[in-house]
């Protein structure tokens, strides 16, 4: 599996909005980037009860939004549920079985797939960031 921390460094913790256009309703993924591959297409894991999945549901339209220090990555694009055991399998990680001990099978685990259509990062360490060899 891919994940987005090996291509910039930024934390596996994102914060998923939904209803970009109408109102910004923040959802924290807690349990971080399940995939994220080359076309722009991120893969999360979360508990089917959630409130996202719902928000999802109503309007699939999200911005991602990541951090660490101070670089930042910020996508907007489409999102979906995707309810299937075996898309579950191959994007778990033994880490999610903390928070689902029935693994992938669970029924409180469900698949959120975001499709970016656009996305910005910057760095904005400004002369911090500058190392003088």
């Amino acid at each position: 599996h891919c994940c987005l921390d090996r291509k910039c460094g930024l934390p596996l913790r994102p914060v998923i909005s939904s209803r970009l256009i109408q109102q910004s309703i923040i959802l924290f993924n807690e349990y971080g980037i399940a995939e994220f591959n080359d076309d722009g297409v991120l893969y999360f894991i979360t508990d089917a009860r959630s409130g996202k999945v719902d928000q999802i549901a109503a309007d699939n339209r999200v911005l991602v939004t990541m951090q660490s220090g101070t670089k930042q990555i910020e996508l907007v694009g489409t999102a979906r549920i995707i309810d299937d055991d075996a898309a579950l399998s191959d994007k778990w990680s033994k880490g999610m079985d903390l928070w689902f001990p029935d693994g992938p099978s669970s029924d409180a685990a469900i698949l959120i797939e975001v499709k970016a259509t656009t996305g910005r990062y910057w760095d904005a360490s400004g002369i911090a960031g500058l190392r003088f060899a």
